[in-house]
């Protein structure tokens, strides 16, 4: 649970609890959780200056052309109120449409999502807490599979907290989505 809650925390202290923008150096630390390659790659580098209204433009207009590893991008600048105001709600959406779409960074950053309410406390129902952890565990098996890091680590630290009954929903989930 080390790289998740250390993943949790960064997020959290980064979004703040004002949730001002990201700083210079919180930007270049986030940068690791976009995706930047190809076209994405002047949106990474304005959000890297704190340009965020600038990398919300590029990052906006790669999405309507239907790259879902934009919507990744725009989901965290909405994470971490980066040049739009902050919504975990808007975030979820547009990660899920990437992590879908198969984006590994966003099957990561969606189950980080899931997993920091309950590393904060923000949520207790153990229903509720279960059927997150089982979430998380499925978009990290997918990101894992695809050999994302950092997604591979949290997984086996994620397990390690999770009931039974979690562990057994997630792995249905997987093989219910695997078969689709």
């Amino acid at each position: 649970m080390r790289v998740i809650i250390t993943t949790a925390l960064a997020l959290i202290a980064i979004a703040g609890v004002a949730r001002a923008a990201p700083t210079a150096v919180e930007a270049i630390l986030i940068k690791q959780f976009l995706v930047c390659e190809g076209a994405l790659a002047a949106g990474c580098e304005s959000f890297g200056e704190t340009s965020f209204s600038d990398a919300l433009v590029v990052f906006s207009a790669i999405a309507e052309k239907g790259k879902a590893a934009a919507q990744n991008n725009i989901a965290m600048l909405y994470e971490t109120g980066a040049g739009v105001a902050q919504d975990n709600k808007e975030a979820a959406r547009l990660y899920t449409i990437a992590a879908e779409a198969g984006v590994p960074i966003a099957q990561y950053n969606l189950a980080m999502l899931v997993v920091t309410k309950h590393v904060i406390g923000e949520v207790t129902d153990p229903k509720e807490r279960d059927a997150d952890m089982a979430t998380a565990y499925m978009w990290l098996t997918f990101a894992s599979e695809k050999n994302l890091k950092l997604a591979i680590e949290s997984r086996q630290e994620l397990v390690e907290f999770m009931t039974e009954s979690a562990l057994s929903n997630a792995k249905q989930q997987v093989e219910m989505r695997r078969g689709k």
